[in-house]
């Protein structure tokens, strides 16, 4: 009688460990097989027992293995894949004045958070207040802790330069003055008045004047300026200065006249307010 061995060798005893049987769409998972001496994956990755896979969507990975003998056996492991948040970002406008705020929202998700170059906000929504053009990035997280991102850019504009130029810094009661126009804006309006362009006034006592200028983006900013009024009253109100002498209009402005009823000689000097004589005057009649 004939008889056979047959030797029956065993079969590899094959699993898989995975750092993590769940992520969100774009993250990675590492997938390590064990139990044999080669393997090959179903993502078609050979002589290797460990891969990292970043699938679209949930998907179960084979691993087949032989050992020393010739044997084979297989593994699996599922991977489920959950979905991002649709992220959308809103602005309550898109461009602001220097100064100006926007309110910034954002919907898709749960939780939120906010950042730019000098910003982080865990809130929704949130208020601004951008110095410069700035862009902004919200991320948001949903029910399953999956985060995407939005942006959304807000534009800056600068406030224009305003001043007021008087052609004098006081005028006497019943006298004008004319307040220049002077920066860089593109439209002008003086509170309080309809008048175009540089302004001219009299007073009957000091006040205030504001200018408002107004930019090409519609910015606006304004400048004030307090035109001082004075009695410039005669020489018998405030101009006697000695000896019989007196000086009129006092305050002085482009001209004055300078008086005596003494027929005493009397000299006059006028010095400048670098100390130089500008002229001396000698005189022994009343002038």
């Amino acid at each position: 009688m004939l008889t056979r061995t047959i030797q029956v060798n065993p079969a590899p005893s094959l699993f898989i460990i995975s750092n993590t049987a769940t992520i969100c769409q774009g993250q990675t998972a590492n997938l390590t097989a064990y139990g044999a001496n080669s393997y090959t994956w179903s993502t078609g990755a050979t002589n290797q027992n460990a891969i990292t896979v970043s699938p679209l969507a949930t998907i179960i990975y084979t691993a087949i293995g032989s050992n020393t003998y010739g044997c084979i056996g297989a593994a699996t492991q599922i991977i489920t894949v959950l979905s991002l948040p649709t992220i959308s970002a809103f602005t309550s406008t898109a461009s602001v004045c220097v100064g100006e705020s926007c309110t910034l929202s954002a919907t898709g998700a749960i939780t939120y958070q906010w950042m730019s170059s000098s910003l982080f906000l865990q809130a929704n929504p949130i208020v601004v207040s951008p110095s410069v053009s700035t862009t902004y990035t919200v991320t948001g997280t949903n029910a399953n802790g999956c985060q995407n991102k939005s942006i959304i850019s807000i534009n800056v504009f600068d406030l224009p330069m305003v001043s007021i130029v008087p052609s004098s810094s006081y005028i006497c009661k019943g006298e004008t003055a004319t307040l220049s126009i002077g920066g860089n804006a593109n439209a002008y309006n003086w509170i309080g008045f309809t008048a175009i362009g540089n302004l001219t006034v009299n007073p009957i006592s000091s006040m205030t004047y504001t200018l408002e200028g107004t930019s090409f983006d519609g910015c606006k900013s304004s400048a004030s300026y307090n035109l001082q009024v004075n009695e410039c009253v005669g020489l018998t109100e405030q101009g006697r200065i000695s000896n019989g002498a007196f000086v009129y209009p006092n305050p002085i402005r482009d001209a004055f006249v300078v008086a005596t009823n003494s027929l005493l000689e009397k000299t006059i000097e006028l010095i400048d307010v670098t100390g130089r004589r500008v002229i001396k005057l000698n005189s022994s009649d009343e002038k």
